[in-house]
């Protein structure tokens, strides 16, 4: 019994090791794309009503004029 899971786990192991390379589908980032991501800088900047109320979360009650 030990012999056989042994087997069994000598087995498992090799097929994953000859698993296949899996092939890049969809849309591929650019070279310039990538190294822009590599520079870890980002910054994200939102302007919304929030914005010029002061409020952190909306509540739906700001004054359309600020939209």
């Amino acid at each position: 019994m030990k012999k056989l899971l042994i087997t069994a786990g000598l087995l498992t192991c090799l097929a994953a090791t000859n698993a296949q390379k899996i092939a890049p589908y969809g849309p591929l980032p650019t070279k310039a794309q990538l190294e822009w991501q590599d520079l870890e800088n980002y910054m994200f900047i939102s302007f919304g009503p929030n914005t010029f109320t002061g409020k952190e979360w909306g509540d739906g009650t700001e004054d359309p004029s600020y939209a």
